[in-house]
């Protein structure tokens, strides 16, 4: 094999590998934000129990790889708690 046909192989290979690796250093995890955030919140019961349902939600569409999904239960629950949501972090 030819050193440039090698460096080709190389390069796609870490494009298809590494560098997204690396973006993922900017994207919280999942749910973290939501998980500091809900043992001090004074809110009513029906919408504690509501993010609560969503924090299970995130959990179960993490662990089945729809993490656009968990993201959007995310948004949706740290909305309730009175936060706010980076759209950024919502196209990942």
């Amino acid at each position: 094999m030819s050193l440039m046909r090698t460096l080709t192989i190389a390069v796609a290979l870490l494009g298809l590998t590494g560098f997204p690796a690396l973006a993922c250093d900017r994207i919280p995890p999942l749910a973290v934000a939501l998980d500091e955030l809900l043992p001090q919140a004074t809110l009513p019961e029906t919408n504690l129990a509501k993010i609560k349902d969503l924090r299970a939600q995130i959990k179960t569409l993490a662990a089945t790889g729809k993490l656009r999904k968990a993201r959007a239960a995310e948004e949706q629950a740290v909305l309730l708690l009175g936060g706010k949501v980076s759209p950024d972090l919502m196209k990942k």
